[in-house]
């Protein structure tokens, strides 16, 4: 994998821009609650003064995205970034879930082919969230393995189509790395920003 830096994910920026929602920042006013009653709590127990409720926590709502979820930005940099012999061969992946959805809707709005392959036992609704962008679905045993195994065959048949990881890929973790560019393009005094992680693709990107 290629290397991202601040210059790949600003260039993925403009090249979002327009292609996704820019999702809002909004407060929660009891996640500020819990933090003061934890930050009173510790005051205490340390014998320190009370830290002034000052505290705002802002959240980032991804789930405003049309697929439901962050993955989208990462698909659709990658699906946006393939030369025209590549897009012609269209693309795969292996999900069980949202960047399923985000592969099938990068491939749907570019016009290029898509097969996604899905471990046996992912729920429906699931399944049903990457149909509905015509992406063609293959089943397979629920290990990595096999997933691995069925893309890169699903690929090979296809012509060589690009697969697109859920998170090792710099074009992923570069689109992922735009909610951070909204983020401080919509509040320009953050003092920290807290990422949820599994693969690591969104944490590396905001990075």
């Amino acid at each position: 994998m290629s290397s991202v830096n601040a210059s790949c994910i600003w260039r993925a920026a403009n090249r979002l821009r327009g292609h996704v929602n820019r999702t809002p920042l909004l407060r929660c006013e009891e996640i500020e609650a819990l933090a003061q009653k934890e930050a009173d709590a510790a005051a205490r127990m340390l014998d320190l003064p009370r830290v002034p409720p000052t505290m705002e926590a802002l959240f980032k709502c991804e789930h405003l995205q049309v697929t439901g979820s962050f993955k989208l930005r990462g698909a659709l940099n990658a699906v946006m970034s393939l030369d025209p012999a590549t897009r012609s061969r269209g693309v795969a992946a292996h999900s069980s879930g949202n960047h399923a959805a985000a592969v099938a809707c990068a491939a749907w709005r570019a016009g290029v082919p898509c097969t996604v392959v899905v471990p046996r036992g992912t729920p429906q609704i699931k399944i049903s969230n990457a149909e509905r962008f015509g992406a063609k679905i293959v089943l397979c045993a629920p290990t990595q393995r096999a997933r691995a195994e069925t893309v890169a065959a699903e690929a090979d048949a296809m012509g060589g189509a690009r697969l697109v990881p859920p998170y090792d890929d710099a074009d992923v973790i570069a689109g992922q790395g735009t909610i951070g560019v909204e983020m401080v393009e919509q509040c320009d005094d953050l003092d920290a920003i807290i990422v949820p992680t599994s693969g690591g693709g969104m944490l590396t990107g905001i990075a």
